[in-house]
């Protein structure tokens, strides 16, 4: 069977080092690393932001850059939480950054997306959709005589391409609602879902469409992509497989409680999703059957990422969670006290969160920062 043959495919595309430059670490938003994490991490050091910072954190050249509700976007050092940079704007920021070649993406809740010098913060350029972009951008390599490209979408129905260096409009594709999640990317597709309760896998060179795959209710997050096969999870309590070559769908798992507002974890035999139905809930990869559930003690909205054998994961209970892979057992929590919806950021052994309490966290081996 097609599926059980990709599984054995080796992780060579996982993220192996300290960049996690990106949401979810690597392009196709596997949320997969085979970096270790202790199993009673200590908190090494936090920093208040201000506002909120639904967009996590991401980490390249060893500082960590985050961006708020109050507008503000920082770059920190990873190791110690000294703050490197902040800038202040007069929008909110509940996207992800993303980080590529020395340059610092980002959208706001106000339609503007910006492009920033990562090691400065000056702006470069900015390019104004028609309506708010809450997920993350992503990059697309130089081919030919296309330069290298910046993707995301809006709630203004559209993703749009634009060059990297200058902002100009390469193309855009247009769906029949918003666009909540960041795009996937693997080999020349860009995969992503929408609240037209579809999932679209476009030629990443044209923009033009290969397949469009109705699922049973509206995309709210972003697919997972892992050897030729979208995993998608959406509020219609359903958590499928896709077949990204004919558009095919694999498989559909509809027992969650609730609705999934997050992306899945894709290791090499499960699927890891949490739910509004308060639990992380872990499908195998092969045919979507449950192999476990974890409750939590209210809703999870934060899109897990599993490290070595432990999955990582907060809650809108204010909890960071470590779990077992292998059965979901609670291994570790730490008690932030305000909601999580962020996914956490791994390197060098580290965790990095953002919380509803406008601060970054760093936990790993050691002690508090005096």
């Amino acid at each position: 069977m097609k599926i059980a043959a990709l599984i054995l495919v080796s992780m060579t595309l996982m993220v192996r080092g300290s960049e996690w430059p990106v949401y979810r670490g690597e392009r196709n938003l596997r949320g997969m690393t085979r970096e270790q994490v202790p199993d009673a991490p200590q908190l090494l050091w936090r920093v208040e932001i201000g506002g909120h910072l639904p967009g996590g954190a991401i980490l390249s050249g060893g500082i960590l850059y985050s961006a708020s509700t109050k507008g503000i976007v920082v770059a920190l050092d990873a190791d110690t939480g000294d703050e490197r940079w902040r800038r202040t704007f007069t929008e909110p920021f509940e996207a992800p950054p993303l980080v590529h070649d020395g340059w610092l993406y980002l959208g706001s809740a106000d339609g503007t997306f910006h492009a920033l010098d990562a090691a400065n913060g000056e702006s470069r350029w900015s390019f104004a959709a028609d309506d708010r972009i809450l997920g993350g951008a992503t990059w697309l390599p130089a081919a030919g005589d296309t330069p290298t490209r910046i993707l995301f979408g809006s709630y203004d129905t559209k993703l749009y391409c634009l060059g990297a260096e200058d902002g100009k409009l390469l193309w855009s594709y247009a769906t029949e609602n918003f666009i909540n999640g960041t795009p996937a990317v693997e080999g020349n597709r860009v995969v992503f879902g929408g609240c037209d309760s579809r999932l679209h896998i476009l030629d990443a060179t044209t923009g033009q469409p290969l397949h469009k795959v109705l699922l049973a209710e509206y995309v709210a997050s972003s697919p997972a992509l892992a050897d030729g096969i979208a995993y998608v999870a959406n509020y219609g309590r359903e958590l499928a497989a896709v077949d990204l070559e004919s558009g095919k769908l694999l498989w559909s798992n509809v027992e969650s409680g609730d609705a999934y507002f997050t992306t899945p974890a894709v290791t090499e035999t499960q699927v890891i999703a949490g739910n509004r139905d308060r639990h992380v809930h872990a499908l195998s990869r092969q045919e979507g059957k449950l192999v476990w559930s974890f409750r939590a003690r209210h809703t999870v909205d934060s899109s897990p990422i599993v490290a070595g054998e432990r999955v990582i994961v907060g809650s809108t209970d204010g909890r960071l969670y470590l779990l077992d892979a292998a059965n979901g057992r609670e291994v570790w929590s730490y008690l932030v006290g305000k909601p999580i919806v962020a996914s956490p950021a791994v390197s060098g052994g580290v965790i990095y969160i953002t919380a509803g309490d406008g601060a970054i966290y760093a936990f790993g081996e050691g002690s508090e920062k005096p």
